[in-house]
């Protein structure tokens, strides 16, 4: 997805996000980069898409897939 664009309004309360103080748990929750992360990233440069990502694997899904099967009552 490209970065958002000048035109666009930010709906976040940026003076609230301003003021919060990171804490040692907070980067605790960060997840360390791999360089397969990396690899699949596109990049931009200045707000330009240089390096799309390019790949015949689709990317993983987020959440497993369910499947769920119900029996006739009766």
């Amino acid at each position: 997805m490209p970065p958002s664009s000048a035109e666009e309004p930010i709906l976040s309360d940026l003076a609230k996000v301003d003021s919060y103080e990171l804490t040692d748990e907070d980067y605790d929750e960060i997840p360390e980069l791999t360089d397969e992360m990396i690899a699949r990233a596109n990049l931009y440069v200045n707000g330009r898409l240089v390096r799309p990502v390019v790949s015949n694997v689709p990317p993983e899904p987020a959440v497993a897939p369910v499947t769920h099967r119900t029996r006739k009552a009766g």
